[in-house]
């Protein structure tokens, strides 16, 4: 589902030069949920976001469900993200002036889904994440972890083959971080969706099916 093939990413700032990811190759498969782990400045974010295409590395190529996304252009890029991907963050990023399902909904309303389709999909997945009775909440009258979860259901509304998670828990209490990361394993695993997580909490990386560590930029373990 995965295939990363001698990514390399380096930023220039005038005369210096940093190299974020240094050589980095490997496959993930499709329905595994994979945990990036690293010290600060490791390259975990970096190469997050060049499997999800919000980047693109300096050489080497992502490939994403069988396509090269070092071949796509910005507009199959910016097409590719919005049709086969889900993003989950730290901080939620949900419309303060939308309900939950509203929230939930906007990724397929975005994609062209008819709004009454678009409205039925969220609606199941906010079910499928406790909370269907709080669709027509807005985050300002939802917890933290209650965010997260209609967070994760607008990441699956377009039934990505890939969701990327960046610190999903590193917003939240310990408790509530386990009852969302049981929710996020539980629901991709049962849509077969690929998962790759960026996370510093030793915890939260066990619940994956394997643990890859970078540090400077390249893979020093890679273990189930």
């Amino acid at each position: 589902m995965i295939e990363l093939v001698d990514v390399r990413k380096v930023y220039t700032r005038g005369d210096s030069q940093t190299v974020a990811v240094d050589g980095i190759s490997l496959t993930v498969a499709k329905g595994e949920f994979v945990s990036i782990m690293g010290p600060s400045g490791s390259g975990k974010s970096t190469m997050l976001h060049l499997i999800g295409a919000l980047d693109t590395p300096t050489s080497g190529d992502v490939v994403l469900a069988g396509e090269s996304t070092a071949k796509m252009g910005e507009h199959a890029l910016t097409l590719f993200r919005r049709q086969r991907l889900g993003f989950v963050f730290q901080f939620f990023n949900l419309l303060p002036t939308m309900s939950a399902l509203e929230n939930a909904a906007l990724p397929a309303l975005l994609n062209g889904v008819p709004r009454a389709q678009a409205m039925e999909r969220a609606k199941t997945l906010l079910d499928t994440v406790g909370l269907g009775k709080r669709l027509d909440h807005r985050p300002e009258q939802l917890s933290g972890g209650e965010m997260q979860r209609v967070a994760i259901a607008r990441a699956l509304v377009n039934t990505p083959v890939v969701l990327l998670a960046d610190e999903p828990t590193g917003n939240l209490d310990s408790t509530t971080g386990a009852e969302v990361l049981r929710m996020l394993h539980e629901t991709t695993r049962a849509k077969q969706v690929t998962l790759v997580m960026v996370t510093h909490d030793p915890s939260a990386a066990k619940i994956g099916d394997r643990i890859i560590r970078l540090k400077d930029g390249r893979v020093v373990t890679d273990a189930a």
